[in-house]
């Protein structure tokens, strides 16, 4: 093999494993400083050391692989919702003006299980003096309930709660 072929395949190798973002080969020059010889080691060096990245590549690859499998096995159904705002469902907590409460119908979201909901009171008026906003009570793959209060006791009837336009915004996660 000529110097020149050898060198060829040299800069080949170096731009092979740079590519890879491994810059601990330099052997520019070789073949000029240290003749034939020195250009044969330097690709047996680049040979070696991109056979070791290719193995590395290789268990790489697998492991993505592997995750990927994984992760199909795992998905998650994600989906997402909110109560009408100024004509949500609310009711009244025990009969009294202590609070509120609104059954939330997931239905539409078509879970076969029970997913883990996240919810949050959202509106237009007072939502920063209530409590219980983002409490999930009874949930099913169907829906969940709500009670929402002030924070200082005052009443809250289902005609204020629709006045202040509040609503629930929520999130179901399932496996299924």
């Amino acid at each position: 093999m000529s110097e020149s072929s050898r060198n060829t395949i040299l800069s080949a190798a170096i731009a092979a494993i740079a590519s890879l973002g491994v810059a601990w080969i330099t052997a520019s020059g070789v073949g000029a400083r240290k003749g034939a010889e020195g250009a044969n080691d330097a690709i047996q060096d680049a040979g070696s050391k991109l056979g070791i990245l290719q193995r590395e590549l290789t268990t790489a690859t697998a492991e993505i692989g592997q995750l990927r499998a994984a992760l199909t096995q795992v998905a998650l159904t994600v989906r997402s919702g909110q109560t009408v705002p100024n004509r949500t469902g609310w009711q009244p907590y025990e009969n009294s003006t202590r609070g509120v409460y609104v059954d939330v119908d997931t239905r539409s979201a078509r879970f076969q299980l029970t997913p883990r909901y996240i919810a949050s009171l959202h509106g237009t008026s007072s939502v920063w003096e209530t409590s219980g906003g983002s409490g999930i009570y009874e949930p099913t793959a169907q829906g969940f309930r709500v009670y929402v209060r002030f924070n200082d006791g005052r009443p809250v009837t289902p005609e204020d709660a629709n006045e202040f336009g509040w609503h629930i915004v929520w999130v179901g996660l399932s496996d299924k």
